[in-house]
């Protein structure tokens, strides 16, 4: 903890008329800067904590042992399995199906989440086991005899269920080659799904009698018509239909309040010198 100093040579003023006991009791009792060592800080659990948490948080944290019966309810929290569920839910959402993803997928995703927050890490996405019997494509063709299950092995070697595969007279035989051609020309394409019709709008009821439709908007550019208000009365309205009351009488006018510094007009001397007309030039410092 580092040594505080002392502020009374700053805060104190003798010429204020106030005794140092005074002054103690009525600013540094209620003082909260830490850094003195008479402020009312020193001796608090806040200031011991603030003072020390450099010690306890960054140099020698204090963790929670995993065995303690006090955190059995956050040790057995899986927090992986959260994560999982939770990039799952992301990769659905983000397709829009809501189908489920697989493992490589929700793995792939979670090596982008690491990286994002800057694992250096991150975890790679799971490698696909290969097929126990080696066939890693399985088809059904259909023949003039029946169905035949052709089989593509990992080495690429194709094989049919069809007698002439097997007795090794056509090799590939006709339901290989199909198989080829569908591979080739990729999955069909999905028949378009027709639009529903539009919902059928009610016509609007009828207007009823004496009814004024508003007018039609002016087109774009067009001036606009100048706008007509209804006359106001002279003597206003009133809002239950009454007639107004009568106005008061205008008052006489003001006089102007007399200036007490200028002089009675019959005191007032007369006007000397010669008046100068608009526009004319004065010049100073000599006689007219």
């Amino acid at each position: 903890m580092a040594q505080q100093a002392d502020y009374w040579g700053e805060c104190f003023d003798p010429a204020a008329g106030m005794s140092p006991n005074q002054f103690t009791d009525m600013f540094c009792k209620r003082c909260m800067n830490a850094a003195c060592g008479r402020s009312a800080a020193e001796g608090t659990s806040w200031f011991r904590r603030v003072s020390t948490q450099e010690y306890r948080l960054l140099l020698h944290p204090k963790f929670a042992d995993p065995r303690d019966p006090k955190y059995r309810d956050v040790a057995n929290l899986d927090f992986r399995s959260a994560l999982r569920e939770a990039i799952t839910l992301e990769i659905a959402d983000r397709r829009g199906d809501w189908s489920i993803p697989t493992e490589a997928e929700v793995a792939v995703e979670a090596s982008r989440v690491a990286a994002g927050y800057g694992l250096s890490q991150p975890p790679e996405p799971p490698k696909p086991e290969p097929p126990a019997d080696g066939i890693v494509l399985r088809l059904t063709v259909k023949g003039q005899t029946g169905d035949y299950e052709v089989t593509l092995n990992d080495d690429g070697a194709w094989a049919c269920s069809c007698p002439a595969f097997r007795f090794a007279r056509a090799n590939p035989c006709r339901h290989i080659q199909q198989a080829e051609a569908e591979l080739e020309q990729g999955p069909p394409e999905p028949a378009p799904v027709a639009s529903p019709p539009p919902p059928a709008v009610a016509p609007p009821p009828p207007a009823p009698s004496g009814f004024r439709p508003p007018p039609a908007p002016a087109p774009a550019g067009a001036p606009r018509p100048p706008m007509r208000n209804i006359p106001m009365p002279s003597g206003g309205i009133m809002a239950d239909g009454t007639a107004p009351p009568p106005r008061p009488a205008a008052l006489p006018p003001t006089p102007p309040a007399a200036d007490p510094w200028a002089l009675p007009p019959d005191k007032a001397p007369p006007a000397r010198g010669t008046v100068v007309p608009v526009g004319g030039k004065v010049v100073m410092g000599k006689k007219p």
